[in-house]
């Protein structure tokens, strides 16, 4: 796999660990940005994806739903091509879309992190 890269982990204070540097962590991160972040709150990225415009829409399809988060995830993360990987989009408790998210690692196992988007 790629570069060598190392990032502050988000999740520092309830890890545990300040820095992650593992790809599949670092994806992981990559993903969580890319489906909480709206536009222009991230410096270089012009674009935001904004899920929440589409929560509950009922003009929106679950399709729709995936189709804009594959691509804004192959354009701006930057290990979605050291990976194969999916997304799925779902409805819970008619209260929350979630993005089930699954990475392949080098071995053929599936990970998987599930985000829950609330309106």
């Amino acid at each position: 796999m790629g570069n060598n890269s190392i990032d502050i982990n988000l999740h520092g204070d309830e890890t545990g660990f300040l820095m992650i540097e593992h790809p599949i962590d670092l994806f992981f991160q990559e993903v969580e940005l890319a489906v909480k972040i709206i536009e222009r709150e991230i410096w270089n990225i012009p674009e935001g994806l904004d899920i929440e415009k589409y929560v509950f829409n009922k003009y929106v399809s679950f399709n729709q739903i995936e189709t804009e988060v594959k691509n804004f995830i192959e354009e701006y993360c930057e290990h979605a091509s050291e990976y194969i990987w999916d997304c799925k989009v779902s409805i819970m408790n008619n209260e929350y879309l979630i993005i089930n998210f699954t990475i392949k690692d080098e071995h053929g196992d599936e990970l998987t992190n599930n985000f829950l988007i609330k309106n």
